[in-house]
């Protein structure tokens, strides 16, 4: 099995990390989306996305707030959050997709207790 992390690392091209020793055998550490067993829409839509990313940060300074508005945030993540479940079917069962970028990934985690380590 494949685990991929899913996030955008600015000016990269990239979205699609490897998640473990097998994905990072196969595909290296950052994987093009084109090496992937997707259809060239969805690898291309990759890329698209990657590039969108982009133009949400002041490359002047990258720590100064983003130049979009609320709205082209909220459709940028909408955009993704439509487009994962499509990618997720596409990639099939060998695969699983880690989300690390929408905001419901970076929340904090559930009120379950953690099971404690010996």
């Amino acid at each position: 099995m494949f685990r991929l992390r899913f996030f955008f690392e600015p000016g990269s091209g990239v979205a699609l990390w490897a998640g473990n020793a097998a994905a990072r055998e196969r595909f290296g550490t950052s994987i093009d989306a084109a090496e992937l067993p997707l259809s060239q829409s969805t690898w291309r839509y990759v890329h698209y996305l990657c590039a969108w990313y982009d133009t949400s940060l002041d490359w002047s300074y990258l720590p100064n707030p983003s130049p979009w508005s609320s709205e082209e945030t909220a459709r940028f993540h909408a955009a993704v959050a439509r487009f994962l479940p499509a990618l997720r079917n596409e990639l099939g069962p060998s695969f699983v997709l880690d989300d690390e970028f929408s905001p419901r990934a970076a929340a904090p985690p559930s009120s379950t207790p953690e099971t404690p380590r010996p």
